[in-house]
């Protein structure tokens, strides 16, 4: 499955691939920030946003220890 940015599309389509994009993408959030996830069912909006909230825990433990 492809998903469409500004400039190019990405395949998504393997979890792997989605965890890394999910861990680029958790990287630039800042605490505050809303994002918005749009799509058909069945596309990935779930997997992509639990791949998010994982990174996102990971990144705290990180700075707490």
């Amino acid at each position: 499955m492809l998903i469409a940015t500004n400039s190019e599309k990405i395949d998504i389509s393997l979890e792997d691939k989605t965890s890394e994009l999910a861990k680029k993408f958790s990287k630039t959030l800042n605490k505050g920030d809303v994002a918005y996830f749009h799509g058909e069912i069945g596309v990935g909006k779930t997997t992509f946003i639990r791949h998010i909230i994982n990174n996102l825990q990971q990144l705290k433990k990180k700075r707490f220890n």
